[in-house]
């Protein structure tokens, strides 16, 4: 606990605040924002000189509930070092932030549901679009979490709609409206609440919500399983945390400040991650971050405390926070409780160092009922080296997720039920084989999902597509023909930078030709010349017999700037590479058109000689695609090219002049590149009709540059579920 300044008056002031909160108490106000505003208003009055003890502080709030006395005086022990720290000075109040009632852009905002150092979150009602309900966070600067979490797609990391970054003012970022609780609710829940523990989480999830919400219901999020204990609850939310956490870390992103309250509970129970405002690169980092003090790992905390450290702050430190929250879920206490100090102000920080140097009590000698398993894992997370933890997400949530088997959970039912289970033995049977048959009838519900973006894919319902798509996913993340539909889906749709991040999630899962080449297909698109080619080479290293890779590598070499060839050897290596292609796809017309602007190019700038197979090339294409303005005007090109060697190809050459006119193209009598056509006893007819005033003939679309590497989709082509 902390003490207040020892003055006359502070009992009256303190006494009045506290009336004021217990009114508000009993109003309908989100409980968040609740201890938020007792915190800020009862803030000031706390110091770390003074007379007044513990008890008396209790007596101050004593008219309040337990859980809501007790969740102010931890909040209130954490905002009193942080605002003794210059480096996290609060520069709120400097700041002009909205109120609820205002309209800012299409947003209405509606209540105040969650506030930061430097920012405050609303529900609003955003016009539109149906009015619906969502949440908007305003920020003051740029809004990078926002950034990152566009890097992120995961079913356990709530999803971002947009941000908009407002110069010299405040920034936003709306997100969906997805409930009120988080897992701090799950925690304060006491044991003797009325409450079935199978019920706990959707009593913590749904207990403050409203009539008014409309919740957003179609970002889908897998409901929990019938769990049993409140230990199988908590091992359930640290699986899916765990999960999260290995997505952002294959991103190359840290969290930074995992704890209950940066996690929301959906209506359906399930846990997402949100506030990623102070993540970090997972690469080697010593720099100070904010956070929370009690779920600070010991890298975070001796920095922040001001020592000198060469400690490693990466994705360990996200499990060592994860590991004190789960240790509070099961046992109901922290690991390292926060005592006050009344001396130095880095005092604080430095005696919670010094707990966490002596390791964490066992789990199991507070709380019996928690697996070994279990007791473990958390343990291991608390570990004060680094190097002594659980290494990566990946591997804590294999362990958690082991506590979810079939063979255990029929075990585990088996010896809580044994009696029922003995006695209704011929009837369970009969039920096993009736809900077997039924089961074995209709296919699991991820499957569902995915033949239906099947067939909204194959009617060009691309956006639709990738709703079902995505909630299979989320059914079932290890699909790998999911995900990889799911990125053609937005690819389709054009949403190339989503397609690229689902992609390169595929890459990390299976390490295959199809994933690198379709994240280089999407950076082509984009015009990022450079990576696509470094990933189309990615991609060869795993199958060489892909036309549509050869030919976009040949196309990217061709804009390409840094891809560690001299521009001469990436023109000569883009001829290899199409010349291979179209010996694999000789009918294709872009990879012909692809090589004849290659050869072309290498013609009129180092003077290489157009081979007469080159031009039976054009000659063929010529024919192949009479309305393509740009095919018809390149032949003529290299017609010209090749005449001096075959004076046949003049013929020729006026042709393809001759159409690409006709089909709009424009030139000044003297252009130096139709000199050799001036003898020609059609010249002049060309001239002619090119100075016309005629409008141009619709002309075909052009052929595109770049080919969907769809020779790497093998049985995908048909989209059928591994």
């Amino acid at each position: 606990m902390m003490s207040f300044i020892n003055s006359e008056d502070a009992d009256d002031k303190v006494a009045a605040v506290v009336s004021s909160l217990r009114r508000l108490a009993h109003s309908d106000i989100d409980r968040s924002f609740f201890i938020q505003q007792a915190v800020a208003e009862l803030a000031p009055y706390a110091t770390s000189e003074g007379s007044v003890n513990s008890s008396h502080y209790s007596d101050w709030l004593s008219s309040l509930e337990p859980d809501l006395r007790s969740s102010i005086c931890r909040q209130l022990e954490v905002e009193r070092y942080l605002n003794e720290q210059s480096w996290f000075a609060d520069a709120s109040n400097e700041i002009r932030w909205p109120n609820p009632g205002e309209r800012i852009a299409e947003f209405h905002l509606l209540e105040e549901v969650g506030r930061g150092n430097r920012s405050r979150v609303f529900l609003c009602r955003q016009a539109g679009v149906g009015d619906r309900q969502v949440i908007v966070k305003f920020t003051h600067g740029s809004p990078v979490e926002a950034d990152v979490l566009g890097r992120l797609r995961h079913p356990n990391i709530v999803p971002v709609h947009f941000a908009v970054e407002q110069s010299g003012g405040l920034s936003y970022i709306c997100m969906p409206f997805l409930g009120r609780s988080t897992l701090a609710d799950f925690i304060e829940f006491s044991p003797s609440d009325a409450i079935a523990p199978r019920d706990l989480l959707a009593s913590a999830a749904s207990c403050h919500h409203r009539p008014t919400d409309a919740v957003y219901t179609e970002f889908a999020t897998e409901a929990p399983p019938s769990l049993n204990t409140r230990d199988e609850c908590v091992a359930w939310i640290g699986w899916k945390l765990a999960l999260a956490l290995s997505h952002a870390h294959e991103q190359g992103i840290v969290h930074g400040d995992v704890k209950p309250s940066n996690v929301l509970l959906s209506l359906g129970g399930s846990p997402l991650l949100v506030d990623f405002n102070l993540s970090g690169s997972t690469f080697h980092s010593t720099e100070a971050k904010g956070g929370t003090l009690p779920y600070m790992p010991p890298e975070q905390l001796q920095s922040f405390a001001g020592a000198s450290t060469d400690a490693a702050y990466d994705q360990r430190s996200d499990l060592y926070s994860l590991g004190v929250l789960l240790f509070e879920a099961v046992t109901g206490r922290l690991p390292f409780p926060v005592e006050p100090s009344d001396r130095d102000r880095r005092e604080l920080a430095c005696r919670l160092f010094d707990g966490q140097r002596g390791g964490p009590p066992q789990v199991q000698s507070i709380n019996r009922r928690v697996t070994r398993n279990i007791a473990d894992a958390i343990e291991r997370c608390l570990a004060f080296n680094p190097a002594h933890r659980i290494q990566t997400a990946d591997e804590l949530a294999a362990i958690l997720g082991t506590e979810f088997g079939a063979r255990k959970r029929i075990t585990k039912s088996f010896r809580r039920h044994w009696f029922a289970t003995s006695a209704g033995s011929a009837l369970l049977f009969t039920g096993i084989g009736i809900s077997t048959a039924f089961a074995l009838s209709r296919p699991p519900e991820h499957e569902r999902l995915y033949e239906e973006g099947a067939a909204l894919f194959r009617a060009g319902q691309f956006n639709e597509a990738t709703i079902k798509f995505d909630r299979s996913l989320t059914l079932s993340p290890s699909s790998s023909a999911s995900r990889f539909n799911l990125g053609r889906s937005l690819l389709k749709a054009n949403e190339l930078t989503k397609a690229a991040d689902c992609f390169l999630e595929l890459q990390h899962l299976e390490k295959s030709a199809r994933g690198a080449a379709y994240i280089a297909y999407c950076l082509s698109l984009q015009g990022k010349m450079d990576k696509a080619a470094s990933w189309y080479a990615e991609s060869l290293k795993y199958s060489t017999a892909s036309p549509e890779v050869h030919n976009n590598l040949a196309v990217t070499y061709e804009f390409a700037r840094q891809t560690g060839l001299h521009h001469a050897d990436q023109a000569l290596a883009a001829k290899k590479h199409l010349r291979i292609a179209q010996s694999l796809l000789p009918d294709s017309p872009t990879l012909s058109y692809n090589r004849l602007r290659m050869e072309l190019g290498l013609a009129e700038t180092i003077g290489a000689i157009i081979t007469d197979e080159t031009a039976h090339v054009a000659e063929a294409l010529a024919k192949t695609c009479p309305d393509h303005l740009l095919v018809q005007l390149n032949c003529a090109r290299i017609f010209v090219q090749r005449s001096p060697l075959d004076k046949r190809r003049i013929n020729d050459a006026i042709q393809c002049l001759g159409r690409a006119v006709a089909l709009g193209y424009r030139f000044p009598d003297d252009a130096p590149e139709w000199r050799a056509l001036h003898s020609h006893s059609d010249w002049n007819k060309v001239v002619e009709h090119a100075r016309s005033s005629d409008p141009a003939l619709a002309a075909a679309p052009p052929l595109p540059r770049f080919l969907e590497p769809i020779s790497l989709i093998g049985d995908e082509a048909e989209i059928v579920p591994q």
